[in-house]
């Protein structure tokens, strides 16, 4: 049985402040959170008293192809099921992962890896919210309300200090993560990340003020 901290803890949802984004097929940005992220996670709800067991690994093809420095390059796929134990409940999850190197053996290594690490991290995910299930809600509507709020409080403050628009820039890019959760999440949202749109234009636009207002008072 899972202890009733290890119950309230899975009831606090995801941090948006982990979640990562990447490119995905088609140019869409998709999210996804870190294996150390989930490991540490893991660790912490439950007190480093799980267990993690590979049952499957299946290669699934290696492939060869030139890439754009006329270089030989080996792409190994393999698929693998882990299962998570916690207390004697486990849960099993499948994952896959790709391989790319010169080196056909690196190419194994890093399918091997990235297959494992896949298929762990879905397993963990059916325990609860804070490992990324809610990452596959088309919405990306996270219960943990708190959360996002800090992560808002967050990229408020970067903007309140910025003392040039290279800083506003920069706090952007920094917050961008949790920027796309919002654009790409629920009408909430979507109008949230509208109104962090039009704070960083005004943020900006003060700034260019500020700036001609130095330039003029420099020059008279």
């Amino acid at each position: 049985m899972l202890t009733d901290k290890s119950k309230q803890l899975l009831q606090l949802g995801l941090d948006p402040l982990f979640v990562k984004t990447r490119e995905g097929g088609g140019g869409k940005m998709l999210s996804y959170v870190d294996n150390h992220y989930v490991i540490t996670k893991a660790n912490e709800i439950f007190n480093n008293d799980w267990t993690s067991e590979t049952l499957r690994l299946e290669h699934i093809a290696t492939t060869e192809y030139i890439d754009k420095f006329n270089k030989v390059k080996k792409n190994v796929g393999y698929r693998s099921t882990v299962r998570v134990t916690i207390n004697g409940i486990f849960r099993d999850g499948s994952g896959y992962g790709d391989g790319i190197d010169s080196n056909e053996i690196k190419a194994h290594e890093l399918a091997l890896k990235e297959a494992e690490t896949d298929a762990r991290k879905r397993a963990l995910m059916q325990f609860g919210a804070p490992f990324g299930l809610e990452l596959y809600d088309k919405e990306h509507s996270f219960k943990s309300a708190a959360a996002m709020r800090r992560a808002c409080d967050l990229i408020l403050k970067a903007v309140e200090v910025a003392t040039d628009e290279t800083d506003l820039e920069n706090s952007w890019i920094e917050h961008k993560a949790t920027l796309n959760i919002l654009r790409e999440g629920s009408d909430a949202e979507r109008k949230m990340y509208a109104e962090f749109v039009d704070t960083f234009r005004e943020a900006k636009e003060s700034l260019r003020m500020i700036e001609r207002q130095k330039e003029n008072n420099f020059n008279n």
